[in-house]
């Protein structure tokens, strides 16, 4: 239930069980949505494992942390350190699945929009900035094919995007009156 000051307080116990189970399962979404990438595309060996490993991990994580009840509260610095999990995770894939030009790179929209309505406005708006600073700084090919002083490549203008819509969504506390 609700408390009657739940916008000083923050969300109960019930709604962080709640939030933790739907970070639970978009890890999973994670997992599924990569393992039917490695499928459809033939990737070398070294991209091949590296991405295998990156999944184990990942399901090692999630198993852990949600399955074998290390933690009996959630709490949401829990939920905040498995969405940077999350983005390690994509940076990961991404990085060995073609980098900027991996159709794996709309992955980071789901911890995204994930933060934007758990963590509220200044966590989101901090991990997209990281993402985007990353971007920047590994380019991969399209930076070669882009002009000095030319348009913005693609990630930079996603993740813009992506932080405007993060930050126009209340976090969840202030939305519950």
């Amino acid at each position: 239930m609700l408390k009657e000051n739940a916008f000083l307080t923050g969300p109960d116990q019930d709604e962080l069980r709640g939030f933790g189970r739907t970070v639970a399962e978009i890890q999973w979404l994670l997992v599924v949505l990569v393992l039917v990438y490695l499928v459809a595309v033939d990737l070398d060996e070294e991209s091949g494992v590296a991405i295998y490993s990156a999944l184990g991990l990942l399901g090692a994580f999630v198993l852990t942390l949600h399955y074998v009840q290390f933690y009996k509260k959630e709490t949401l610095t829990k939920l905040a350190i498995e969405t940077v999990v999350m983005f390690a995770f994509i940076t990961w894939v991404t990085w060995y699945s073609g980098k900027i030009d991996s159709p794996l790179l709309n992955l980071y929209l789901l911890p995204i929009i994930a933060s934007a309505l758990i963590l509220g406005k200044l966590i989101t708006s901090i991990l997209t900035a990281a993402v985007v600073w990353g971007g920047c700084q590994n380019q991969g090919p399209a930076a070669k094919k882009a002009p000095a002083g030319g348009e913005p490549g693609r990630e930079v203008q996603h993740a813009v995007v992506l932080c405007r819509e993060g930050i126009s969504h209340p976090p969840a506390e202030a939305r519950i009156r």
